[in-house]
């Protein structure tokens, strides 16, 4: 007899920012707006995390988040991207806790950070084009999966494409990953004895 196989899903609340800017943000023109919203996936999935997680993101633009990662060498045009370490430095500056990975070859592990409370950032192509891994960035907020296996991942994509979808098939996913993760969670408070 067969056993019937149990499917769990993981799914967080994670807000949709975009990282589409316009002159309401500040900008000289439209052509300088899109040319830093091309850079600001990051930073869109940066707040999104802010938020989700209580981080310190009240009054953050996701253009403040793009021009000082810019100036801090977090995003760098000779390599048209975001640095990893550097998104881990600016989540830490905000009270969160961050970690990078690269789980590759085990993408199961998805479902044991998710599983342990933490919201997990990828480098996947845009539009999840299989020719291409990495490149863009988007936030996993959860999964579903059969016996330690994903079949469907659920995430929040800063790009205008990704505001009307936030599911797609794990294997979709793997195919445009490059296998790279930041995971993040709320820094815990010390708790001081002598206070």
């Amino acid at each position: 007899m067969n056993n019937p196989k149990t499917t769990v899903t993981l799914d967080r609340q994670v807000p949709y920012i975009s990282q589409n800017m316009t002159l309401s943000d500040g900008f000289i023109n439209e052509q300088e707006a899109r040319y830093l919203s091309s850079k600001a996936c990051g930073a869109a999935c940066l707040k999104a995390i802010l938020i989700a997680l209580g981080g310190k993101a009240e009054g953050i633009s996701v253009k403040e988040l793009t021009l000082a990662a810019i100036r801090d060498g977090y995003y760098r045009n000779e390599i048209g991207g975001w640095i990893h370490k550097g998104i881990i430095q600016m989540a830490k500056g905000y009270g969160l806790d961050a970690k990078r990975k690269n789980i590759f070859n085990k993408p199961w592990k998805l479902i044991k950070y998710l599983s342990d409370g933490y919201l997990i950032m990828v480098s996947v192509s845009l539009y999840f084009n299989p020719i291409k891994q990495g490149g863009h960035l988007i936030v996993i907020k959860g999964v579903e999966f059969v016996n330690h296996k994903i079949i469907t991942v659920y995430f929040s994509d800063p790009s205008a494409w990704g505001k009307d979808h936030s599911e797609i098939s794990a294997e979709q996913l793997f195919n445009s990953w490059n296998g790279n993760i930041i995971c993040f969670k709320k820094k815990k408070k010390k708790f001081n004895v002598d206070q």
